[in-house]
């Protein structure tokens, strides 16, 4: 078994998409229109209880229980939104 990346079960893989674009200057490699790989090696899926077949109030929503990781050399202009 060899680790992929990481994959984030999002409600609204559009509104994600364009957060992950426009603050953290992710490139999208791949769109699935459910699924959106982005150039930093991860990915976001909504209807994340379609995809592995569980029950939908199975599927515990809850912010801020995962952490994604990114270092930049320009943290400064990404702070203050510049134009990277």
């Amino acid at each position: 078994m060899k680790f992929k990346l990481a994959l984030l079960a999002v409600k609204d893989v559009n509104v994600s998409k364009q957060f992950y674009k426009e603050l953290f200057n992710q490139e999208v490699i791949l769109d699935l229109e459910r699924n959106v790989t982005f150039s930093g090696g991860f990915a976001i899926q909504e209807d994340f209880a379609w995809l592995t077949d569980v029950p939908v109030n199975s599927v515990i929503e809850k912010s801020n229980n995962m952490e994604l990781y990114f270092e930049v050399d320009y943290f400064g202009k990404l702070y203050k939104n510049e134009n990277l």
